[in-house]
């Protein structure tokens, strides 16, 4: 009689992709199952369209010993609010547009490299997770120019050209009208005429170089929040001329603010994204989780040089 085998000391590295994604995920999924150890199983699961875009295998999810998100910032949130439900680790294979979540923190974009980060050495950073009306997030949200951008930019000009095909939008929005904004969180109410709020967990758009602040920590339980106060075309020029030759901070026409609550109103309303997705429109509240996910990181001690984009 032949024994039956136990698979039973066997892990689950369960990659969910998004398949309208920018990426190569045939490419990233074969990486990974070269680097997977042996006792390693890999399925690939991919994202539906709507609101449940995990539905169909939340059963799978919760056996899953490792989640992996193959997309861009949006799929990555997705993945991680389940991840951190479950106190499952995260891991990131940037196949999206921006990935700024995965330049923000080091996450290789060559498939090898970034497979090689998920079963070699690494670290496991525990970081923030924000939410706007319940929405997860792991970047950045805003409401004004970067969501009527995100709102305006086709998805298939995304898919072929990659975060260049915001500079069109960009330019089309740039000197729109403002909105009055009020901006409401737990130590009192704010209110600014203003083209753009950011809500941001991360420092950097698009390039981890471009910091809107050099102190802004992913793991401190607080939201930074960043009002341009600047109307008149040429305030708005020298505003983005400051912020692209990184001196910000400081500006007389950026207010900062740090909470862990925000409500956030405007007149006339507005959209609002998080991580590049418009998600809904004002009013919108933001509320934060602390250190809630566990998220794989490159290893300090171990330099292996980062092949990017």
């Amino acid at each position: 009689m032949t024994a039956t085998p136990d698979h039973s000391d066997r892990k689950l590295a369960l990659i969910i992709a998004n398949p309208a994604t920018h990426g190569d995920i045939p490419a990233y999924l074969a990486a990974v199952r070269a680097a997977a150890p042996p006792d390693y199983d890999v399925e690939i699961r991919y994202t539906q369209p709507g609101d449940d875009a995990l539905g169909q295998f939340l059963d799978l999810i919760d056996k899953a010993d490792l989640l992996i998100a193959a997309g861009g910032d949006g799929t990555v949130a997705t993945v991680a609010n389940v991840a951190a439900k479950r106190d499952c680790p995260l891991a990131i294979l940037p196949a999206g547009t921006a990935n700024a979540v995965a330049r923000d923190l080091g996450v290789p974009f060559e498939p090898g490299a970034a497979a090689r980060l998920i079963f070699g050495p690494h670290d496991m950073w525990p970081i923030d997770i924000g939410r706007c009306n319940d929405r997860p997030f792991l970047h950045m949200g805003g409401a004004g120019l970067d969501s009527k951008i995100f709102l305006a930019t086709d998805s298939g000009r995304k898919k072929k050209f990659g975060w260049m095909a915001y500079f069109g939008p960009a330019f089309r929005e740039a000197f729109a009208p403002p909105s009055k904004f009020t901006l409401t969180t737990e130590l009192g109410s704010f209110t600014a005429v203003s083209p753009l709020v950011l809500v941001a967990l991360g420092g950097s758009i698009i390039w981890p170089q471009l910091k809107i602040a050099p102190d802004i920590a992913r793991d401190d339980g607080f939201f930074d929040v960043f009002v341009c106060t600047a109307t008149a075309p040429r305030r708005v020029i020298r505003t983005f001329s400051r912020f692209a030759a990184q001196r910000l901070e400081g500006s007389e026409d950026v207010v900062r603010i740090r909470c862990r609550e925000l409500e956030l109103r405007s007149s006339p309303p507005v959209p609002v994204e998080v991580d590049g997705d418009v998600v809904t429109s004002v009013p919108a509240r933001f509320t934060i989780d602390p250190a809630r996910l566990r998220v794989i990181v490159p290893n300090k001690a171990v330099a292996e040089p980062l092949a990017r984009k």
